[in-house]
């Protein structure tokens, strides 16, 4: 073995044994958590910042986070919910058909159906439970996948009801003009990142319709595998129903000098579009690292401070609005949706149809998106070194405390 295999393999080897140790740690801050009185302040900053570590205590901590509760509703009563028919029951069956690919690579045949029954009837539940009030969109099917594999059906099904009526409620409605409403702060958020990839998408005229995914899927469409979704679900648990948006900022700057030449390309405002429909979010950034970095950006740039400084006007969308329900544990919540039909539209522009059209055929295909064209993400490694050292010194400060208005407080 040369003597550069060797320092690559100390190298490799420090940095999973620093990696165990950190993991260790964790485990024993969250079980500290536990143990004094059900700290749930401390437990959502430590799932924000590092992470729940391990499917055990996802399964266990995702119902906590969500402000759950898996006995409320009876197993029999759960059971005639799943085996009810709804509007949506048809494109339920459909999705769930093509689903669990990306998240179960080396299941066979039969274990992957058993899991799309429980997938099909957890769906099923959800939507028939809510007595019309909460509409199946494509995408959620990944979102329940995730927390089926991860916490189990009854688990699942607890979370789910929470999420559908709560940070994902503006995507649960009978459309989703209240979700094309609040992608309207993509603009502002990713300002706060990269003034100068907001600045040429903003040129080019380009909708944010390429985060229709990140949001109403929680990124479980994107990464292309369960571990990534796993950690970000961690902090999309934990903190206010906009982070997706911040996620998605950071892993556009993660990869801005990609973007910017796909924009300033020969393919303009559709070639950005479509590099952004298709990009890797992981890339550049791990799981982790982009948690710890929507968190500070977050920090920089809240949203009713970006709703002010922008003077948007949110008439449709709900999750601009969360708020802490201190006497559930202080999770967030969301005020109900206005029954009255909305006036007009949001700045005043329809929705640019082929984009939009796009966007939403990335949902149609089974497991993770397939791979960008190499040329898009080119000039990363530099960026990857310097977001990795960045990295290390924003993790300690943000498990200090940070400052400013911390997510999850």
């Amino acid at each position: 073995m040369t003597r550069s295999k060797q320092k690559h393999r100390r190298q490799v080897l420090s940095e999973a044994h620093r990696e165990r140790e950190r993991d260790q740690g964790t485990i024993r801050e969250l079980n500290q958590a536990l143990d004094d009185g059900q700290d749930l302040r401390r437990l959502r900053q430590l799932a924000a910042v590092r992470g729940l570590v391990n499917s055990e205590l996802r399964a266990r901590l995702w119902v906590k986070l969500s402000g759950a509760d898996v006995d409320a509703v009876p197993l029999g009563a759960y059971e005639a919910a799943a085996a009810g028919a709804h509007r949506d029951s048809t494109t339920v069956d459909c999705d769930v058909a093509r689903s669990l690919w990306a998240f179960m690579p080396g299941a066979s045949d039969e274990e992957r159906a058993a899991k799309r029954a429980e997938l099909a009837r957890l769906l099923n539940a959800v939507v028939v439970h809510h007595g019309g009030d909460v509409h199946y969109y494509q995408g959620l099917h990944d979102v329940a996948s995730v927390l089926l594999l991860v916490a189990g059906e009854r688990a699942a099904f607890a979370i789910l009801c929470r999420l559908t009526t709560g940070p994902l409620r503006d995507a649960t409605r009978p459309t989703l003009d209240p979700v094309l409403e609040l992608l309207g702060l993509m603009g502002p958020v990713l300002e706060a990142a990269d003034p100068e990839l907001a600045a040429l998408s903003r040129d080019l005229g380009l909708p944010p319709y390429y985060a229709l995914s990140w949001f109403i899927t929680w990124f479980s469409h994107d990464v292309g595998g369960l571990a990534p979704a796993a950690r970000l679900f961690d902090l999309f648990l934990a903190v206010h129903p906009l982070m997706p948006l911040y996620v998605g900022a950071v892993a556009m700057r993660s990869q801005r000098a990609a973007l910017l030449e796909a924009g300033r390309g020969e393919g303009g405002m559709p070639g950005l579009h479509t590099a952004l429909n298709n990009l890797d979010v992981v890339r550049a950034m791990s799981a982790d690292a982009l948690a710890c970095a929507a968190v500070t950006l977050f920090q920089e740039a809240r949203p009713e401070a970006l709703l002010a400084r922008r003077a948007l006007r949110m008439e449709m969308a709900v999750a601009p609005r969360a708020f802490r329900d201190r006497a559930g544990g202080g999770a967030w919540r969301v005020p109900e949706p206005s029954r009255r039909a909305p006036v007009g539209r949001a700045g005043g522009k329809p929705p640019q149809g082929g984009l939009l059209q796009q966007s939403l055929a990335k949902l149609l295909l089974p497991g993770a998106r397939e791979a960008p064209p190499s040329a898009v993400f080119l000039s990363l490694g530099l960026y990857t070194a310097v977001a990795a050292a960045a990295w290390i010194v924003m993790r300690l400060q943000l498990e200090a405390g940070g400052a400013g208005t911390l997510p999850w407080g």
